[in-house]
């Protein structure tokens, strides 16, 4: 299921990126967050399918607008429970912020897998590890590192989607005390 918050205004850009993603993850056509049903991210709805890649603006702190635990009230709103996805990918600039040396700083992706684990979620969380671009002519995507990496790094290095996106929480993780 490709699902989309606030992404850009409606145009061609937009379309492009949503339909890449399509394509890219082999998801339904994407559909507007705020247009789901409320039943529609259940496990009983089998036309969910077995991921969910959500695509929205974000930062360390918020994706779509929303801290962690709103954001999962958010999806509880339209059904979403243990159960729901396979594979959660959460497509948005830095929501999974990591330094060059691989360590996991304080970001989004980690405070959302707290949540999840926190409500007995048994997911795979994936998110990039950097700015995500959009490269519209050939219709492909690339990941900047974080600004917070290594100061010797090379300056030009960026990762293609596979590569940049970091799996946050492999499942079956105990829940939080």
């Amino acid at each position: 299921m490709l699902v989309y918050l606030n992404v850009a205004k409606p145009g061609p850009i937009a379309a492009d990126l949503l339909e890449a993603l399509q394509e890219y993850y082999k998801t339904s056509p994407p559909v507007e967050f705020h247009t789901l049903d409320t039943d529609e991210m259940t496990p009983e709805n089998s036309k969910r399918g077995e991921d969910l890649v959500f695509v929205t603006h974000g930062n360390t702190h918020k994706f779509g607008g929303h801290d962690a635990e709103a954001f999962f009230e958010l999806l509880q709103s339209k059904g979403f429970q243990n159960g729901s996805f396979e594979k959660i990918y959460l497509i948005a600039c830095q929501a999974g912020a990591q330094a060059q040396d691989n360590s996991i700083l304080d970001n989004f992706a980690r405070s959302f897998w707290d949540v999840l684990r926190s409500n007995y979620f048994d997911v795979k969380l994936y998110a990039p590890r950097g700015t995500v671009v959009f490269n519209r002519p050939s219709n492909t995507f690339y990941i900047k590192p974080s600004p917070q990496a290594r100061h010797d790094a090379p300056p030009d290095r960026n990762y293609n989607l596979k590569e940049g996106m970091l799996l946050v929480m492999q499942g079956s993780q105990k829940p939080l005390k």
